[in-house]
């Protein structure tokens, strides 16, 4: 375990951010962490972060905040500690690298947080996304039982589920299918450099990932696709943390597609 102090108590949502600055930057440390937001009746909002956890040469270790895996955003902490698995504690090149993220991080947040946070979007009236209308024979096709299905995969998961509703769905189901590498980055700020250039029009998109990076594209693969519908599966909270889920969740509804998260995917 280390404990990494600050000269003077930081609020919890700039922490998040220098340690995501510091992480993208440094080799060998990787970071991730739940984002949550919740909405009392009174308008008021509440924003925590949870299951903190830096990857450090493979190696999982947690980030406590006042002991607790969790940080409130407006919370103010003075110091974060952060635990690794006892049979790990020793390895000579983790400490190292710690070192050198406890000497980053105390850097990094004294700067002003417009510097080290994600930069955001954004997205003019003009540029909101629009469904297009359907046409009379996409109308008619539909209607007829001729569905499009965009399936997302990322190993046999997916693939398993992909190709037996391509071999036993309905006659007229056509399923497309585009598979993603693996190690995709924590965070992605360009998904442009993870989409295919040739993403197949479909009705329902079907995101089988399994990594949580991944499911970070389905917004984006949802709008190049221009489905009227998501079902994404959460058969591991793992692979699309609740947090995650609700963000989704209100960008599809956003944009006027209908979404369900079936748990289980059965």
């Amino acid at each position: 375990m280390i404990e990494i102090h600050f000269d003077e108590p930081v609020p919890g949502k700039k922490i998040v951010a220098a340690m995501n600055s510091v992480a993208r930057r440094m080799e060998g440390i990787g970071f991730l962490y739940t984002p949550y937001q919740i909405h009392y009746k009174g308008g008021d909002k509440l924003w925590f972060y949870d299951n903190l956890r830096l990857i450090v040469s493979s190696v999982v270790m947690k980030v406590l905040a006042d002991e607790s895996n969790r940080m409130d955003a407006e919370s103010d902490y003075s110091g974060i500690k952060v635990v690794a698995p006892e049979e790990d504690s020793d390895q000579a090149l983790v400490k190292d690298i710690l070192e050198n993220f406890r000497i980053a991080l105390q850097s990094e947040v004294k700067r002003p947080m417009e510097d080290i946070a994600p930069s955001v979007k954004v997205t003019s009236e003009k540029d909101k996304f629009t469904l297009p209308e359907l046409s009379e024979e996409d109308k008619k096709r539909i209607d007829e039982g001729r569905i499009r299905i965009l399936a997302i995969v990322q190993g046999e998961y997916g693939e398993r589920i992909a190709r037996y509703i391509s071999e036993k769905g309905p006659e007229g189901w056509e399923v497309d299918t585009i598979t993603l590498e693996t190690g995709l980055p924590d965070m992605i700020d360009d998904p442009d450099e993870f989409l295919p250039s040739d993403i197949p029009k479909a009705d329902l998109l079907l995101p089988m990932q399994e990594e949580s990076s991944a499911a970070q594209l389905i917004v984006d693969f949802a709008r190049a696709a221009e489905v009227r519908g998501v079902i994404a599966p959460i058969d591991n909270s793992e692979w699309l943390p609740e947090g995650m889920k609700n963000q989704i969740e209100g960008q599809l509804k956003e944009m006027g597609i209908d979404s369900i998260f079936p748990r289980p995917f059965c």
